[in-house]
């Protein structure tokens, strides 16, 4: 499916960055619906987080439903993650993060879009724990 990958500034201003290719689902960073290689680029010196189609990379915007019929007890609706980016020798590339997303947490391969964006920073102490090496 062509998922839209959108910036969220607290939940009522959700801009869109691109929509991405149908025949492009479970790959990284996938082209744009118009075929053209799936990159912006954007400033922003406010707190942000992104939206993937239904999916919030805050959690607690997320609709967790699911992951509690599936037994989850402890913080649900962790549907977007983050991965730190390594070289080679498996040094952190500073700045450099996999986001990657799973619908619905319904089979928690987290393969349905994956994209990497690059020179972002987690807002606070607070989000460092959802930021997984």
């Amino acid at each position: 499916m062509g998922s839209p990958l959108s910036l969220d500034c607290c939940k009522d201003n959700v801009f869109r960055i691109f929509t991405g290719n149908v025949k492009d689902s479970q790959t990284v960073n996938p082209r744009r619906s118009d075929g053209k290689r799936g990159t912006a680029t954007f400033a922003n010196k406010a707190a942000f987080g992104f939206k993937i189609d239904s999916e919030y990379s805050d959690h607690r915007l997320n609709n967790a439903a699911l992951d509690k019929t599936a037994g989850c007890v402890g913080t649900c609706g962790q549907h977007v993650r983050f991965f730190k980016v390594r070289n080679a020798n498996g040094n952190v590339k500073k700045g450099k993060y996999i986001m990657t997303m799973d619908f619905s947490g319904v089979n928690y391969d987290f393969n349905d879009n994956s994209s990497q964006p690059d020179s972002e920073q987690p807002d606070s102490e607070q989000w460092r724990p959802f930021c997984r090496e």
